[in-house]
């Protein structure tokens, strides 16, 4: 069923060919789970109102609400993640910890004791619940990090 969309988006062809993608070529879903065949009045004829909306539909834990939400995500899932493809693990638009810096000020060794230097771990080693948590986090600054 996807050979026939890709006659006309061979970009989204190759995006599926990357390491990181959503199970299409393994035929455990298709470019309908996601998109309108016959029209809609959603941008790129998206079955949701929103992408995330969208994402949502399968990925259910990511939806909230969460009392500790991380703001980025509760818009667009396409600001971390690329729908299609990515040489990135989990669909990402680039690897952490640099996509966690387009935004975040990363850790500096010698900053606070026992952390790391940034790039010798990934955000998400300590930062686990990067999509939102219920549980709240103490911090060295006393905000909630995202952690459990």
């Amino acid at each position: 069923m996807s050979e026939m969309c890709y006659v006309c988006h061979p970009q989204v062809q190759a995006e599926n060919s990357l390491f990181s993608h959503h199970p299409i070529r393994e035929k455990k879903m298709f470019c309908v789970d996601c998109h309108e065949v016959h029209g809609s009045t959603q941008d790129r004829l998206l079955k949701g109102t929103t992408p995330k909306e969208t994402c949502t539909r399968c990925h259910m834990d990511k939806q909230g609400p969460f009392a500790f939400e991380h703001a980025d995500v509760t818009e667009n899932c396409m600001n971390c993640h690329t729908p299609h493809g990515s040489v990135n693990n989990q669909l990402l638009n680039a690897s952490m910890p640099f996509l966690c810096m387009q935004c975040h000020t990363g850790h500096v060794a010698g900053n606070t004791p026992g952390l790391k230097q940034l790039f010798t771990n990934r955000c998400t080693d300590c930062h686990s619940q990067i999509h939102g948590t219920d549980t709240p986090s103490q911090s060295v600054t006393g905000r909630g990090t995202l952690r459990q």
